[in-house]
């Protein structure tokens, strides 16, 4: 997979998660306000889903390690939440492991911190663990202040939304963009636009909600990791008109029409975008930054309710 066990050595948490299960990757920006976020940790546990974490690189990453032990530049794994109540307050924990094995955080709730004895006997028994052993506990505030970024990959998107219960319905191709051919660029307005590869997707229904969650995984060519060159990357949804006939559709059809959503684009290996999308059809089309960049991609849809995808073709 990787071309040696060197070759393994570093990376980044997301791509290690989907190589070890092939699941549903989600980034999250800690410095985003994201109310709800400590509500889709606590379902991503009941869901057994795997979460790791980055701290900041550079001089930000060398002031907190020098302030409270955080290893800058580095990936940590996400092992709990809990709520507790101290003083009088409800206060919620995160627990995070240092994969070195020691190295810990000084800061608040970290293992000698003064705060434990505000907690009952009971939560400080089941909780607290004084050793270096690379596991500490943090407030969900600081976690967003200290930690760049967190990663939550599981079989299966139900911790996004809360629904528990729905079962995800799993669609794959795998196809390429071609010089000359199929590699179009993001220029909306140009006439190769149109040449990038297309999907037609349809839905029969919504019954509310987020519903459809689209991945776009770019496959490298080079065989050992660590060369790999990822091109920058995104995908737009249309709302394919009443008019349109089937195949791949022209750019007269779409002239002057405005995408109903565009996933960033970003240099990575994978983009992943959740939608709630309203009975009809839809155009995807995935494509690179510029034109005539030449790669291999996989996309996947999950859906709530089936759901046919057909690929166009000029």
């Amino acid at each position: 997979l990787c071309g040696s066990y060197g070759d393994m050595i570093a990376g980044l948490n997301p791509e290690a998660f989907k190589d070890f299960s092939g699941g549903v990757n989600m980034n999250y920006n800690l410095s985003k306000n994201q109310p709800d976020l400590f509500d889709v940790m606590k379902r991503a546990f009941q869901c057994n889903a795997m979460l790791g974490c980055g701290t900041f690189g550079g001089e930000k990453g060398e002031k907190f390690f020098e302030e409270f032990g955080l290893v800058d530049g580095h990936a940590f794994a996400v092992t709990g939440v809990k709520q507790v109540e101290s003083q009088g307050k409800q206060l919620k924990l995160v627990r995070i492991w240092n994969p070195w094995g020691n190295r810990e955080w000084t800061g608040d709730w970290s293992d000698k911190s003064a705060l434990w004895s505000t907690v009952s006997s009971e939560v400080r028994a089941k909780c607290l663990k004084v050793k270096d052993d690379g596991e500490f506990w943090m407030t969900m505030e600081d976690f967003c202040v200290y930690y760049e970024e967190m990663d939550i990959c599981c079989d299966s998107p139900n911790f996004v939304d809360g629904d528990l219960e729905s079962q995800w319905i799993c669609s794959q191709t795998e196809d390429r963009w071609g010089e000359g051919i199929s590699a179009g660029g993001s220029d909306s307005e140009t006439n190769e636009f149109w040449t990038n590869p297309q999907y037609r997707l349809r839905l029969k229904e919504n019954k509310g909600g987020i519903n459809v969650l689209l991945s776009l995984l770019q496959k490298p060519d080079e065989e050992h990791r660590r060369k790999v060159q990822y091109h920058p990357m995104g995908f737009f949804i249309y709302k394919v008109p009443p008019e349109a006939p089937g195949g791949q559709l022209p750019s007269s059809l779409f002239n002057g029409a405005s995408p109903i959503s565009v996933c960033r684009f970003a240099k990575t290996r994978e983009l992943i975008k959740s939608h709630s999308l309203q009975a009809g059809e839809y155009l995807i089309i995935p494509c690179t930054i510029e034109s005539n960049m030449t790669a291999s991609f996989i996309i996947t849809t999950y859906s709530k309710e089936p759901v046919k995808m057909v690929q166009g073709r000029q």
